[in-house]
């Protein structure tokens, strides 16, 4: 999904950026671009803020991976990692892949063709899964 970010007062020329980042860095990035002095001690996410204004690399570095669950009627994962995104409709059930940069529709599961790229996935979400 596509964001704008404006800044009035900021004195940069209008710029377009690829930036790929979840829901839950919009806080802490708010908080950095606002100047917020009380941060949220139990927070989720990075801050892109350095990212969006192009001045510093910021904390995501391009093509980390990005990592989602869902618990309603049931566990459902989803991971991206670069331009491939893996997803599960239960932790016992195997991952369907697709590849962003040629099915953005995610039309077509390409797990049979990729096992390595649904290893990696694997691989990250016992990282990142608690």
């Amino acid at each position: 999904m596509p964001l704008i970010v404006s800044r009035p007062g900021t004195p940069s020329a209008p710029a377009e950026r690829e930036l790929c980042f979840g829901m839950w860095d919009l806080l802490p990035t708010l908080c950095d671009l606002t100047g917020a002095r009380h941060r949220p001690k139990a927070i989720d996410g990075v801050s892109v803020a350095g990212r969006l204004s192009g001045s510093a690399p910021g904390e995501i570095p391009p093509g980390s991976p990005l990592y989602w669950e869902k618990h309603d009627g049931g566990l459902t994962q989803a991971a991206r990692v670069g331009d491939w995104k893996g997803v599960r409709s239960g932790a016992a059930d195997p991952w369907e892949l697709y590849d962003l940069k040629t099915d953005a529709a995610e039309s077509a599961d390409v797990a049979a063709q990729h096992a390595d790229v649904v290893k990696r996935i694997e691989e990250l979400v016992k990282l990142l899964r608690p």
